[in-house]
């Protein structure tokens, strides 16, 4: 997991919407919904269950859509797992069946029902609508919809006049009865193309359509047959507003938004279409001062609608710019597409752009704000090295910075760690765990001499650091001088010592001390507190391995196979002793006894 998730986790809105969880190859690892999207992902990071600290350990950056309520969330989100296909959605999700809309399509009266699971071989000539996602939301407006759609929702077949009084469905007005009375199957059929249609995700087109049947009605004098269409209307309507899947009834919509600051410009663009939203999109421009808006809305345009197959039936910008409006569609007209540009006119139309501004405003926080503030830092880092070693030259790029520490217990298991930093930023692949092999007993300084050592031998093979920071005072800083002077190197050195967080250098025979503010103090905070945790983390699993292997050599009869592959699939002592006696009879392939006798046995130890 990238270790400064939780920074990220704290900048996401508080607001309702749908999040993304990506790895380290920017793949879409898991996909969820949230009233707060900031509170449900905190959820995630501080959960002690297996699952999700597995999922956790893998994210290394998150996205997200708001939307604007609690039912829209819950659509996108099905859109996005069905999309994208994340693996960690399937694994928490496979154990539950979710509803299905099912249509016995080959019947003379066709019933429509809600079933839980696809049995194979079974109903082969059935049609199935779905996966949704909350079997509340689907029955409840299945229901409402019955009752303007009326048709059957039994189990078993309809056999025409085999009933001599009518069930409950057809007294509240939901079926209408074809089992004891003769109906037109034409009008009976229609009910149901009606349902399929709106439940396909097609509630723009039927609106549509029962308007054109609800002006024919009316021009033919069939008052009752338009009544019963307006009717119709009023209720997908209803639904639709309520969900906010009709922004304008024309098709697929762009939303485009601008943020810019200093040398960087970010626009947002939301794709909303008769289904509601549908993605939403990122993208970052290098500009200077004499870059208008036009110019960075233009370069968009550009990249997006020409000579490709993007093509909405309009584009909404954020702006109230007319002659900016008149110049996009003068590019636009380019196209061919017949694409055309506005401001906002309607009222959801504004909701939809509030929210993107307001995601592309959380976004540009989140990552370019960042990137700022973090060159600043940088150039401020760079400033005080000057002024503590003026002979250095501390401007090559990358800026590389190594860090040293070293964890032991009194002088039990003893470690080292070294740590690599470009520019203020973790350089992992270079990070170093080493185990002490020259030194007896718990002294820190011959330990600290041991793993500079062995790291300046291979100066040739990783490089020269611009500097070296040493945990510690006067002695680790001596230490690692003398280190350097045996091996003919001069290399800036820092000792950071925690108690009062004072630096030592070379140069002054005081140690020194920033202020708390100081980018400097916290950037040499943030690099001896990151070799720190690599060599305590170390350290622990060392010890850890010990101490299982201690206990299993106190079982007795415990064979040394049996051992290694305990030690093989087991991190620590704890986690044999939290696991059931089933699951390590299936890991090790060992007996049920042999498993229950290790339970017992490393229960009883203390």
């Amino acid at each position: 997991m990238n270790e400064d998730i939780l920074n990220d986790i704290k900048q996401l809105p508080d607001k309702t919407g749908v999040y993304f969880f990506l790895n380290k190859n920017n793949e879409c690892i898991y996909v969820g919904k949230a009233k707060s999207i900031l509170k449900r992902v905190l959820q995630h990071y501080s959960s002690k269950d297996i699952k999700e600290r597995q999922l956790m350990s893998e994210v290394e950056s998150i996205q997200f859509i708001l939307t604007p309520n609690e039912v829209e969330a819950l659509i996108l989100e099905q859109r996005k797992i069905n999309e994208l296909e994340p693996k960690y959605n399937v694994c928490f999700k496979d154990d539950k069946s979710y509803p299905y809309i099912k249509i016995t399509s080959s019947e003379k009266y066709p019933r429509m029902l809600i079933v839980r699971k696809l049995k194979v071989g079974e109903d082969s000539t059935a049609e199935f609508i779905g996966p949704f996602s909350n079997i509340e939301d689907l029955k409840r407006t299945f229901n409402y919809l019955r009752s303007f759609f009326p048709l059957a929702n039994c189990k078993n077949k309809i056999v025409e006049n085999s009933r001599k009084r009518p069930c409950l469905q057809y007294n509240i007005r939901r079926c209408p009865g074809p089992c004891f009375q003769n109906i037109d199957p034409a009008e009976y059929s229609k009910s149901v193309e009606y349902m399929r249609m709106f439940f396909k995700g097609g509630g723009g087109d039927l609106l549509k359509h029962l308007e054109i049947e609800m002006k024919n009605a009316a021009s033919n004098l069939e008052f009752e047959k338009a009544a019963l269409m307006r009717d119709r209307l009023f209720a997908i309507s209803r639904i639709l507003e309520s969900r906010r899947l009709r922004p304008t009834g024309e098709g697929d919509v762009d939303f485009i938004t601008l943020v810019r600051e200093y040398d960087t410009a970010l626009i947002g663009v939301l794709s909303v279409n008769n289904e509601g939203i549908a993605n939403q999109e990122y993208y970052k421009f290098k500009v200077n001062e004499f870059n208008a808006d036009s110019e960075i809305y233009e370069a968009l345009i550009t990249r997006l609608y020409f000579n490709t197959a993007r093509k909405p039936v309009k584009i909404i910008v954020d702006t109230v710019d007319e002659n900016l409006i008149f110049l996009l569609n003068q590019l636009l007209a380019l196209t061919g597409k017949n694409i055309k540009v506005t401001g906002y006119n309607l009222n959801l139309e504004k909701e939809y752009l509030t929210l993107l501004r307001e995601a592309a405003l959380s976004e540009f926080k989140r990552h370019i704000m960042k990137e700022f503030s973090d060159r600043r830092q940088l150039e401020d880092v760079i400033k005080t090295l000057t002024e503590l070693f003026p002979n250095y030259n501390f401007n090559r790029q990358p800026l590389r910075i190594e860090a040293f520490d070293i964890s032991n217990i009194r002088g039990e298991q003893p470690v080292g760690s070294r740590v690599v930093f470009l520019n203020s930023y973790p350089f992992k692949r270079e990070y170093r765990m080493y185990r002490i092999k020259t030194v007896k007993g718990q002294d820190d300084y011959d330990m600290l001499r041991e793993i500079l050592n062995r790291r300046l031998k291979k100066i040739n093979l990783e490089g020269i650091p611009d500097l070296i920071v040493v945990d510690g005072g006067r002695g680790q800083l001596n230490v690692a001088l003398d280190v350097l002077k045996n091996h003919g190197l001069d290399i800036p050195v820092i000792g950071l010592a925690k108690e009062k967080e004072e630096v030592y250098t070379p140069l002054s025979k005081e140690p020194l001390i920033f202020p708390d503010d100081s980018s400097f103090k916290k950037t040499l905070q943030y690099i001896r507190d990151e070799a720190h945790r690599f060599a305590v983390n170390y350290h622990r699993k060392l010890r850890s391995k010990q101490f299982l292997k201690s206990a299993l050599d106190a079982i007795p009869g415990l064979g040394e196979r049996v051992k290694k592959i305990i030690r093989s699939v087991y991190p620590d002592l704890e986690a044999l002793r939290k696991d059931s006696a089933e699951n390590i009879v299936k890991k090790l392939g060992v007996s049920y006894n042999l498993a229950v006798k290790i339970k017992e046995k490393l229960l009883n130890l203390q």
